[in-house]
């Protein structure tokens, strides 16, 4: 299976296609979904890894010259909450809540 999730920036003003686009797909030897994401701004692909931990799912993944760790929790069918630590020194010393989000979901 292969998923596909489109993050776009939350501005009237930007066209449809900005953003982030991932995919992700499971990868059963290793029991963990790999995920390569592409932001549309600067066209270089980002690759991460994500598993799940009791409801909740995590993500690790490479931001240009930063490492993130993502964690998505309290999902629901069309939302969830969304946070990420940022390191700037490969994992040293982490920024909690870099960013964070409340996302819903809607398709085209």
């Amino acid at each position: 299976m292969l998923l596909e999730d489109h993050w776009r920036p939350d501005d009237a003003s930007s066209t449809w296609e900005a953003g982030t686009w991932t995919y992700r797909a499971y990868n059963p030897q290793r029991r963990l979904w790999e995920m390569q994401g592409i932001n549309t701004n600067n066209g270089a692909w980002q690759a991460g890894l994500m598993w799940s931990a009791g409801n909740d799912r995590l993500l690790t993944e490479w931001y240009g010259p930063m490492l993130v760790r993502f964690r998505y929790f309290a999902i629901e069918p069309d939302k969830f909450l969304w946070r990420a630590d940022a390191s700037f020194d490969l994992g040293k010393t982490w920024i909690r809540d870099y960013w964070t989000m409340e996302v819903h979901r809607i398709s085209r």
